[in-house]
């Protein structure tokens, strides 16, 4: 069981995840927390995901 969840959490790293270009961006050049906030299924985590690729 534990070799499965070893597995699992690899392919999940490294599945290419599709991301969709936003028109929106956060300030990340602050040094404030910046909180992202918004209501279900609005686009949060994708949102992180496309500023996380930005910066490699």
């Amino acid at each position: 069981m534990k070799e499965l969840f070893k597995r699992l959490i690899v392919d999940f790293q490294e599945k290419e995840i599709e991301i969709i270009p936003r028109a929106y961006t956060l300030p990340i050049e602050t040094s404030k927390i910046v909180s992202l906030i918004g209501v279900r299924r609005s686009g949060k985590t994708y949102l992180l995901y496309e500023m996380y690729r930005s910066l490699f």
